[in-house]
């Protein structure tokens, strides 16, 4: 079938015209957008596929839609509470003081003090502890010691003698010397059991019950003259028929009063009565024969076991390891005191434990 020229052209017009107006363009150098894409994000140009310069470029009949990403919900840390918790004045074990107070603690920041030469602090604690003490850093920075944590300090002090810290209640151990504050204890024989009493307080950071202290469930060893040394021991043993047990059964007694200054080393000592019962060194004694046979067996052997480490229990005459006595209460101690690993009856035998 044949058409006219005319016909053909008009046809070719309607074509062009109804490609223009739908945006398509046809042609090696551009293809059609598919329906279902969007742009993300900058455009980017077309690479060059060799068109020459000045060919006419296409530009989309719409702006480009940019996906903006909703940043993923943090989890809000919780806020730790500032609380006001106890702290107490502390030195080295072997130290024969028993008290101190506040005019003693600013002579130590001054330089004044004969007894102490540097105060010692645990260092993210220690603006806190002297805003409750009414004090300032020292202008000689060797009067105040700073310490990583309260186990460091602790063992700070081990080394030096002279010199005075305060840790928090619940971080005072037996490697320490807690000191009265004033005229009121936390620790020792003549202990506060009601914590409403203690007044010594610094605004810090509690983010466990840890800083929980409660000075009515602490207990007290308390060991008065020496053994088999004097005329007293000779004739409560061998006199009086007490016999060598004696010394170590112990038992409970009354504080009656106090004789003031009565030690050469400036101690007030203690009026006691004896009032019977059964005492607790014994027990002690016996629970460590496993942490003895064991620290004999670290020596032998030149390897430390881990400080991280508790051992209780007693030996049989044929290495069998035997429960001490209360020996919940002396694991449930030791994990408060921040031992994580205890040997004890487990074991069974001394060889299992070495």
């Amino acid at each position: 079938m044949s058409r006219s020229p005319l016909s053909a052209v008009v046809g070719l017009l309607v074509v062009a015209a109804v490609s223009a107006s739908c945006g398509v363009l046809t042609g090696p150098e551009q293809a059609a957008p598919s329906l279902g894409s969007q742009a993300i994000g900058p455009s980017i140009p077309p690479r060059d596929s060799g068109a020459s310069a000045g060919a006419p470029t296409a530009s989309a009949t719409s702006a480009p839609i940019t996906a903006t990403a909703t940043p993923p919900a943090t989890a809000t840390p919780p806020a730790t509470a500032i609380v006001d918790v106890p702290i107490v004045p502390v030195t080295q074990f072997r130290a024969t003081r028993t008290t101190t107070g506040a005019k003693e603690v600013g002579d130590v920041l001054a330089g004044r003090s004969a007894r102490y030469e540097a105060l010692e602090l645990v260092a993210s604690e220690a603006d806190a502890v002297l805003a409750s003490l009414g004090l300032a850093r020292p202008d000689d920075p060797n009067r105040l010691i700073l310490a990583a944590s309260a186990e460091a300090l602790t063992a700070d002090l081990a080394r030096y003698r002279k010199r005075l810290a305060f840790l928090r209640a619940a971080d005072v151990t037996p490697a320490v010397r807690a000191l009265a504050w004033e005229s009121r204890s936390l620790f020792g024989v003549d202990r506060i059991t009601d914590p409403g009493r203690w007044r010594l307080t610094a605004s810090l950071p509690s983010a466990s019950a840890r800083d929980t202290f409660d000075p009515g469930a602490t207990w007290t060893l308390f060991a008065g003259g020496d053994i088999l040394l004097d005329r007293g021991v000779y004739e409560t043993v061998r006199v009086k028929g007490k016999g060598v047990d004696f010394p170590f059964d112990g038992g409970t007694a009354e504080i009656t009063g106090h004789c003031k200054d009565c030690s050469a080393f400036g101690w007030d000592l203690p009026y006691t009565r004896r009032t019977g019962n059964s005492g607790a060194v014994r027990d002690l004694v016996s629970g460590a024969d496993l942490a003895i046979a064991l620290a004999i067996a670290s020596a032998y052997k030149d390897k430390a076991f881990p400080v991280t480490q508790a051992v209780i229990g007693e030996i049989s005459l044929a290495g069998e390891i035997r429960p001490a006595s209360q020996a919940k209460q002396r694991v449930t101690e030791a994990r408060r005191l921040g031992f994580s690993t205890v040997i004890d009856s487990d074991a069974m035998h001394l060889r299992e434990a070495i």
